[in-house]
């Protein structure tokens, strides 16, 4: 079961609140977190949408939800009920609820989380229930892993409801630590739109901020946010505080979207071409084979001794 903060709750007093960082507390550790490009954290007027959402199956505490703004007018005026493009940051926590704090490094980390991906691979689609309530019955059939980053690596999987009138939605999901807790962030699309490659994209730009916010942790097992601090020195400004804070997840210094789709298109473009020139040199092989196979038949028939 996923379980929303009350603090951060709290904290969140206005719906549809542009890309900010908030500090959220989870299992004792204060992690930044903000909305990546193009999303707005859902606020305190908009926490019952959040019922109607398909999530994970792995249980935590929900440390930030997002959507993407537009989708968040469009419930805020009434003319939608959901969101369709949305997302989470979540600290993990284990079967018996309790927080995961892994003993290792990242990498060793990811390498276990890598190989409960591919368990989940050989299981096959299974029954699970998701939601903020555990209130959805769906299936969830597993992709496997998608991307690996030295930050955090990437799974996918899609998520079909039993109920047959609401569509399916594909999820990427990024593992990571931060202060020695895991960390992951969620996203969330409708399948039909396939993607995958999209929200890959969007995963490494928030995980990218979600590391940029918490420097001094990020990635890390066992430094604190207060042992990294020198206690000699003067406390920031409480504004300009705020401003770092906040900077980690501004549209003006995330990379921007459209580059980063259009770098993946051209890499697509340039996998296509490769593929194409293959089938060309396929096809014309085949075409001189045939024409000295024909060139070899004709000379044989047309030169060979005619019977006295």
């Amino acid at each position: 079961m996923r379980i929303w903060m009350p603090a951060l709750a709290a904290a969140m007093l206005a719906a549809g609140a542009p890309a900010h960082a908030e500090i959220a507390d989870f299992d004792g550790a204060e992690i930044v977190v903000g909305s990546p490009p193009s999303y707005c954290t859902i606020g305190e007027g908009q926490l019952s949408v959040l019922g109607t959402l398909l999530l994970s199956d792995d249980p935590g505490d929900i440390l930030l939800a997002f959507a993407r703004c537009e989708e968040m007018d469009a419930v805020e005026a009434g003319s939608a009920d959901t969101f369709r493009h949305y997302g989470l940051v979540v600290g993990v926590r284990g079967g018996e609820g309790e927080a995961i704090r892994p003993d290792s490094a990242l990498e060793a980390y990811l390498e276990g989380f890598d190989a409960e991906q591919f368990e989940a691979m050989d299981g096959g689609t299974r029954t699970t229930s998701v939601g903020m309530n555990s209130d959805h019955v769906v299936e969830i059939e597993p992709v496997g892993l998608v991307s690996k980053t030295d930050q955090a690596h990437f799974s996918a999987m899609t998520i079909r409801p039993q109920d047959t009138g609401r569509p399916a939605i594909v999820g990427v999901i990024g593992r990571t630590l931060v202060d020695g807790r895991a960390v992951q962030v969620e996203l969330y699309a409708p399948e039909e739109e396939a993607p995958i490659p999209e929200l890959i994209v969007l995963g490494h730009e928030a995980m990218a901020a979600l590391w940029e916010a918490n420097a001094a942790t990020a990635g890390s097992g066992t430094v604190t946010m207060e042992s990294d601090l020198d206690e000699t020195e003067e406390p920031v400004a409480a504004e300009e505080a705020e401003e770092e804070e906040d900077s980690s997840f501004s549209t003006g210094e995330a990379s921007s979207e459209e580059e980063e789709m259009a770098a993946a298109f051209e890499a697509m473009s340039a996998q296509l071409a490769e593929a194409f020139q293959a089938l060309y040199w396929v096809v014309v092989g085949y075409l001189s084979a045939s024409l000295l196979l024909g060139i070899g038949i004709y000379g044989y028939f047309k030169l060979r001794r005619q019977p006295a």
